[in-house]
């Protein structure tokens, strides 16, 4: 069993208790996934090492491009060195009579510093070695995009728009949503509304704050999912990418965390989907690991 997933393992059964602080569970299921904007939103299968599988979400923000956690798509082995999914299967729906067939995935990319803060802080956490460096937390940078080779059929009849924000926008002031398939619901699709932390001086994580902390309820299996919102005109804008739940701190009950999609990530999400229409784009071959600052692959 690889480290991260036998982390998780742990993880998922102390979030088992502490999830009843968050409230009374406000998901809803999806009772047709083809409409708007559920067609988008994405069952993602991801095979490890010695076909080790992981289930997690995401959404299309293009016809041909998903946005996903980046932890659903790159672990630790058991030397505690960076793995990428050998393989991606993603579906629409996840219905059996859907009529839609499984898309085999195997080109990505996600932010290099999301593997290289896991990797450190892996290296420095053990043994006699252990150094006192702090790092950013690796769940600042976790996200990604999945290239598909070919259009998902049934095309779907929307793809989310992708906003970049700032911590003051007044946007995180009004209702959020976030959609995903759960593995406490079978991996059905479902959704639920909820809103960003009442004090913004808790609202944001990290020194960047990269990482929103937020009040919708969501579970396992819907990392990588879209927390997003409804515009007056009813266009669904992302905001944000499902990565976390955050564990209670005094006076305050456990909440969950979201990527905040910068504006320097929507930059570099429109610079990879010009990258991959290009012919015999190599864009996700085999190197997975990206320098969002500079928007070119790392070799």
């Amino acid at each position: 069993m690889g480290v991260m997933r036998a982390v998780k393992t742990f993880a998922m059964e102390t979030v088992d208790k502490f999830y009843e602080l968050l409230g009374v569970d406000k998901r809803q299921p999806v009772a047709d996934p083809a409409t708007k904007p559920w067609c988008a939103v994405c069952f993602i299968e991801s095979t490890f090492g010695e076909n080790e599988k992981e289930h997690g979400s995401g959404f299309l923000i293009s016809p041909r491009m998903v946005l996903t956690a980046a932890h659903n798509l790159c672990q630790l082995d058991d030397n505690g060195k960076r793995m990428a999914a050998r393989q991606i299967e993603i579906r629409l729906g996840n219905l059996a009579d859907s009529g839609q067939k499984p898309i085999v995935a195997t080109r990505f990319v996600y932010d290099k510093r999301y593997a290289d803060d896991l990797e450190q802080q892996e290296t420095n956490s053990s043994g006699p070695r252990m150094r006192a460096v702090q790092f950013e937390d690796p769940s600042c940078y976790d996200y990604g995009v999945i290239f598909l080779d070919k259009e998902v059929v049934p095309k779907p009849v929307f793809v989310f728009k992708v906003r970049g924000t700032e911590p003051d926008d007044s946007n995180w002031d009004k209702p959020l949503m976030c959609a995903g398939y759960p593995a406490d619901r079978n991996f059905k699709l479902c959704y639920a509304e909820g809103a960003a932390y009442p004090d913004a001086s808790g609202r944001f994580m990290g020194k960047k704050q990269n990482i929103l902390v937020h009040r919708t309820y969501a579970t396992e299996g819907e990392s990588g999912g879209p927390l997003y919102v409804e515009e007056e005109n009813g266009e669904f804008v992302a905001v944000g990418i499902q990565v976390r739940y955050n564990p209670p701190l005094p006076k305050r009950k456990s909440t969950n965390g979201a990527v905040r999609i910068t504006r320097n990530m929507q930059k570099a999400f429109e610079t990879w989907e010009e990258e991959n229409s290009k012919v015999n784009s190599q864009l996700g071959k085999g190197n997975h690991d990206v320098d969002v600052d500079t928007q070119i692959l790392i070799a």
